[in-house]
């Protein structure tokens, strides 16, 4: 052994007791159940935040044509009834979300006489600092489905969750109260994320002067509790 290591004690490098951190359990985002549906992702950031800030129900029309595609790539055309019965909305809402969604250069419909309107999704050009931040998902649809019937921005805040849980691959996280990109303010988060506690989709603690720390929960679970 060297002079210099003979001389090495350890025990002035260890910390004190008082000053060991604690070691929690990574939790991960509900996984899917075999065969269960899902939106996949990656979805760009851009496309999400355009159509957040987009008024009535554009968002649940957004993300259940997201579905529609991804679960069945190969069929192109949809009738209005279809769609809005997957959104939970009527045909006129369902209707005027479409035409809401492609005036704002989100999705391209191709109206044919007698024919179902045939969908495709446009994908924006993504800022370089955004690429990296989509949404990833995979997203359940039974948890999307039960949190976009929920009232206000509560569809907004359930962006937002799974926004987070993707970035920080963890099913627990730090909810900050205002998302300007999603159209939500402080208020409209607090109401939010009510919503999804109440409905059992998501569970809060509130570290005292802190950001309160959200937890996606399995869908599934709530609705057997």
């Amino acid at each position: 052994m060297s002079e210099g290591l003979q001389d090495f004690d350890v025990e002035e490098f260890r910390l004190s007791p008082s000053l060991h951190g604690e070691i929690k359990a990574h939790q991960l985002p509900p996984r899917l159940a075999e065969q269960e549906p899902f939106i996949k992702g990656p979805i760009p950031f851009s496309w999400v935040a355009l159509v957040s800030r987009l008024p009535g129900s554009c968002l649940i029309v957004a993300m259940a044509i997201r579905y529609l595609r991804s679960r069945y790539p190969w069929k192109a055309g949809w009738s209005i009834s279809e769609i809005g019965w997957r959104a939970g909305l009527e045909k006129q809402s369902a209707r005027r979300s479409l035409r809401a969604l492609s005036e704002a250069g989100l999705i391209s419909i191709v109206w044919k006489p007698g024919c179902k309107p045939i969908l495709d999704i446009l994908e924006l050009n993504e800022p370089e600092a955004s690429r990296s931040h989509p949404l990833w998902g995979p997203i359940p649809w039974p948890w999307w489905r039960a949190a976009s019937q929920l009232p206000g921005k509560a569809p907004q805040v359930a962006l937002a969750c799974w926004l987070l849980a993707g970035w920080e691959r963890s099913a627990r996280f730090k909810l900050d109260p205002v998302w300007p990109e999603l159209g939500l303010t402080q208020v409209s988060t607090y109401r939010g994320r009510r919503a999804l506690v109440e409905a059992g989709l998501v569970a809060v603690t509130r570290p005292r002067g802190r950001t309160p720390v959200v937890t996606i929960l399995d869908s599934r679970s709530a609705a057997r509790s």
